[in-house]
């Protein structure tokens, strides 16, 4: 009994000391342990919240994909749009083009004909001037300065020019089919070769 009172009559300071739960950390520095981090919080679902936070990853993923796509449709379809745009552009420049050159190409032809027509025109008139003329040189003369039969209209009317020239020199004689070598009011025949030569002498006349 009196050592079962010893214990309950120890002094309350003596007491505090001997529970160890009140007794200070120990001193990190004076060779004690660190203390331990505390521990990381996990968040955990139950079967249904998993089922639900799956569906809404995957739906927010559908959508990711589905504006990219959607996205890269518009990009293409602007694009397809821009070539189709400058083909069509080109195309009206060709077009543009193409009738200008027809109408120019119309405008000749048209023109060439109107020219083919004068061009006709006088040849029908030069032609009945150049027999009509031809006529009135004298024989000798003409037989000298004649053209062949093929020539060109235009050899023609130089050769009847310098005729008609050549027969102001050498004076008035009978029209081509007349005999050759008419005489001269002086007497004597009219020498067609040396009246020739006399003109061929002269400058800027030549047969």
């Amino acid at each position: 009994m009196g050592h079962s009172m010893f214990y309950t009559r120890r002094h309350p300071l003596m007491f505090a000391l001997s529970m160890p739960f009140l007794s200070p950390d120990p001193d990190p520095g004076a060779g004690g342990n660190p203390p331990a981090d505390p521990p990381e919080d996990k968040v955990t679902f139950d079967p249904k919240q998993q089922a639900e936070l799956n569906r809404l990853l995957a739906e927010e993923r559908r959508k990711s994909e589905q504006k990219i796509k959607d996205q890269t449709a518009k990009e293409r379809a602007q694009e397809e749009a821009d070539r189709q745009r400058q083909a069509d552009e080109a195309k009206g420049e060709y077009e543009k083009a193409k009738t200008a050159l027809e109408q120019a190409k119309s405008a000749a032809e048209t023109e060439r004909d109107a020219l083919k027509a004068e061009n006709e025109s006088y040849v029908t008139v030069l032609t009945a001037q150049y027999e009509a003329e031809v006529t009135e040189i004298p024989e000798a003369i003409w037989k000298v300065l004649k053209p062949a039969d093929d020539a060109p209209l235009s050899e023609k009317m130089t050769q009847l020019h310098k005729a008609k020239e050549l027969a102001k020199e050498v004076g008035a004689g009978k029209p081509a089919g007349n005999p050759p070598n008419p005489k001269p009011a002086g007497g004597g025949a009219l020498d067609v070769e040396k009246e020739a030569a006399k003109l061929r002498a002269r400058p800027g006349f030549r047969l």
